[in-house]
């Protein structure tokens, strides 16, 4: 894509990526020499526009890439914008390419009493089914237990599911 000429930093997109390129041999990571932003990944701006320098590398080495599809990285180096370390991927295959490398793993799950936020245990919801199955009202129950009487609902018929 070529620029006309004005006083702008950069007149193509080719010759940001030279400017600000430290270019290696095909195998090695040639990093971004321009800016960085707080996720480690190379940025520049051309005519009111921000880039990202990655998905930059990609398109002038290959092309266009389809709509709600990202530029990943096979060496993890968000600073790299060597083309032979980019590939195209959906934001699933990026999370399931970060995990299978280890570099992410699934956050714990909070259930139940577990959860930071529950005012009820295990015991409470037992409880509670018995007094619902006695004939108390959400409300009646949810005072004794002081919650809503939604917890109580949801405790009754979609939560909590893992206590019988």
């Amino acid at each position: 894509m070529l620029i006309p000429n004005s006083t702008r930093k950069y007149h193509s997109l080719q010759q940001a990526m030279r400017r600000n390129t430290d270019f290696g041999l095909p195998d090695e990571c040639w990093e971004w020499q321009g800016n960085i932003d707080k996720n480690g990944y190379g940025r520049f701006n051309m005519m009111k526009h921000t880039y990202f320098a990655h998905q930059t590398a990609y398109l002038l080495h290959y092309g266009e890439r389809p709509s709600g599809i990202n530029v990943c990285h096979h060496c993890d180096n968000p600073a790299c914008v060597n083309p032979y370390h980019l590939f195209i991927g959906t934001q699933a295959d990026n999370v399931a390419d970060c995990i299978a490398k280890g570099r992410k793993t699934n956050p714990p799950k909070h259930i139940g009493s577990k959860h930071p936020h529950s005012k009820l245990t295990e015991d409470d919801v037992k409880q509670i089914r018995i007094l619902r199955a006695d004939g108390l009202t959400y409300r009646a129950i949810g005072n004794r237990f002081r919650v809503t009487y939604y917890a109580i609902y949801d405790v009754c018929n979609r939560s909590w599911k893992h206590v019988t």
